[in-house]
């Protein structure tokens, strides 16, 4: 039997399915992978819950991302709607993510959440998504600057709805789970350029966002379209800075809890004579 430590105490693979078994054992053949198997990157991550706040009594604030690299557990930390700082793997080219959780013998052991394929060797953003039902989804792209250049705004169509999108004067239109790369144009470093979206619904167009962005020819940005949070009728965006990443050594992230709803809703008590 395989155990493996995470903060000092002992975990053990625990599998309910054989699909969850050929998940870990694809996993741990890195310890001996051949040379054609390995691969290095440096990632970072994206979280994205859609249930998040939806009529919950307690508030995910993010998730607890853990995964193997030279034969130790580390855990990613990520916060719903954010960008994680950068980790390292090296290995074959399908990344698993587990969850924690307590068997029936109360013993802590790690269970397969989702896998992604990283594709080629390089810098990489994974986008770690829990849909409306709960489901956990990942996908991989490609932000090394050979790939995502300065100078260039990169929009994500997560949704399942064709969007058109305008940076600039370039217009396009970006179909569902597919990207598209604008390049930037101006004799400065640092402006204002036209930013449009518009939703291509069967009977109407919804414009869900229609203003003056700040952008850099020295910095890239990406901007990935989605469902609201709690909404599956409602479209938005979020925005990310992309900075190029270095390999470094791989530190744990603190566990992130969910917040108790009912701490917020007690009314304070204030000292006498306040």
């Amino acid at each position: 039997m395989m155990v493996y430590f995470l903060r000092h105490k002992p975990l053990k693979i625990a599998l309910f399915a054989l699909c969850c078994l050929n998940l870990v054992e694809a996993q741990l053949t890195a310890q001996n992978p051949t040379k054609k198997e390995i691969a290095n990157y440096t990632f970072r991550v994206i979280y994205m819950d859609y249930q998040l706040n939806a009529g919950s009594k307690s508030i995910r604030v993010g998730a607890n991302l853990k995964f193997l690299d030279g034969g130790e557990i580390y855990q990613i930390g990520s916060y719903a709607g954010t960008l994680s700082r950068s980790f390292n793997y090296s290995g074959p080219a399908n990344l698993i993510f587990y969850k924690e959780e307590l068997n029936e013998g109360g013993e802590e052991q790690l269970l397969p959440l989702v896998s992604v394929n990283l594709g080629s060797p390089g810098q990489k953003v994974i986008l770690v998504v829990q849909d409306f039902s709960g489901d956990f989804h990942s996908f991989a792209y490609d932000i090394g600057v050979d790939k995502f250049k300065l100078g260039y705004l990169q929009v994500l169509n997560l949704s399942n709805q064709t969007v058109g999108v305008r940076i600039g004067e370039e217009k396009a239109m970006i179909a569902p789970m597919k990207a598209k790369n604008y390049k930037l144009k101006s004799q400065q470093n640092r402006f204002l350029t036209r930013f449009a979206i518009a939703v291509m619904e069967e009977d109407a167009t919804s414009i869900i966002e229609n203003r003056r962005l700040a952008v850099s020819m020295k910095k890239r940005k990406l901007i990935i379209i989605h469902r609201k949070t709690g909404h599956s009728d409602e479209m938005t965006y979020s925005s990310f800075a992309i900075e190029e990443t270095w390999p470094t050594q791989n530190i744990s992230d603190d566990d992130l809890e969910a917040l108790d709803l009912k701490e917020y809703q007690e009314p304070t008590k204030m000292p006498d004579g306040l």
